[in-house]
């Protein structure tokens, strides 16, 4: 597409009626082809089309308008903002939109936010050691128990006879009954597929002597 030469009167000036920086009269539109327009424009911006054609961006987008070809809306420029990362003090880059969600700008890395959530810093912070720690089960009475279990029971399952994976159980519930916790009549060994099948009949917690209903099996 040529361009329409600026029109110049005798004196050497702009006419009134021509822009002071094309020099194109607003009466002498350019009029860009439909088809090929539509065309370019799907694979290209507006900027580019413009460059293809030789002609001004606002010319491409007066165009648009004019043929009814929907005009894509431009992204605005992401403008990132520095943080500081608080496990490894390493400066990075985040985008705004990132900086609204939970610990957004505070670790860099998904390594470093696990590394900031622990101990004292997790959500799921109790105080400090396990249930398990907490009730007892690591204690030296109940390893002395759970193994005063075993020796009596031959180091087997009761159940299948198995020796593999062997687990001591509570007849009562650990919870519930505190005084028959360490008593060896209150212990019975299992394996580990044996134990978990009981558990899901019975259930957890409460009086477990249902424990019959498989014991004896591989016996």
């Amino acid at each position: 597409m040529v361009r329409i030469r600026p029109i110049k009167s005798s004196r050497g000036k702009m006419p009134s009626n021509v822009h002071h920086l094309c020099g194109i009269s607003p009466v002498n539109k350019i009029n860009l082809p439909k088809f090929e327009l539509q065309k370019a424009y799907k694979k290209h911006g507006a900027k580019k089309v413009a460059e293809i054609f030789g002609v001004g961006k606002p010319t491409v987008l007066r165009n648009l308008r004019e043929y009814g070809i929907p005009i894509r809306k431009q992204a605005r420029p992401c403008i990132k903002k520095k943080r500081v990362c608080a496990v490894c003090e390493k400066t990075f880059s985040l985008a705004p939109v990132y900086l609204k969600k939970k610990n957004g700008g505070t670790y860099c890395s998904k390594k470093c936010l696990g590394i900031g959530k622990r101990g004292r810093n997790s959500p799921h912070w109790n105080g400090g050691g396990t249930r398990k720690q907490k009730d007892g089960y690591n204690s030296p009475e109940y390893l002395e128990w759970r193994k005063n279990v075993f020796e009596r029971d031959d180091y087997i399952c009761c159940s299948c006879g198995d020796a593999k994976y062997i687990q001591a159980h509570h007849i009562k519930s650990w919870s519930e009954y505190p005084e028959p916790r360490l008593a060896i009549e209150n212990g019975i060994t299992l394996c580990k597929e044996c134990h978990a099948e009981l558990h899901h009949i019975i259930g957890w917690g409460g009086n477990r002597g249902k424990y019959q209903i498989i014991k004896g099996k591989g016996k």
